[in-house]
């Protein structure tokens, strides 16, 4: 466990401001980083995961 951060993967989703007001369920598939020289921005988000529901839960704390 390192305290710096460290870039895992990523995923790519179009967020309409629709989806951003109304919330619900959103699927992505997480891939290997891309070249370092592409830098797309950051996302800050909280993780929770509910092992009994077998569930993920993403929330996007800043953008």
């Amino acid at each position: 466990h390192s305290s710096r951060p460290e870039c895992i993967g990523e995923g790519q989703l179009r967020l309409t401001s629709q989806i951003l007001h109304t919330g619900g369920d959103l699927w992505c598939t997480i891939n290997k980083q891309r070249a370092e020289d592409e830098y797309l921005g950051e996302l800050l988000v909280s993780l929770t995961y509910l092992p009994q529901a077998e569930r993920l839960n993403v929330g996007i704390i800043e953008a």
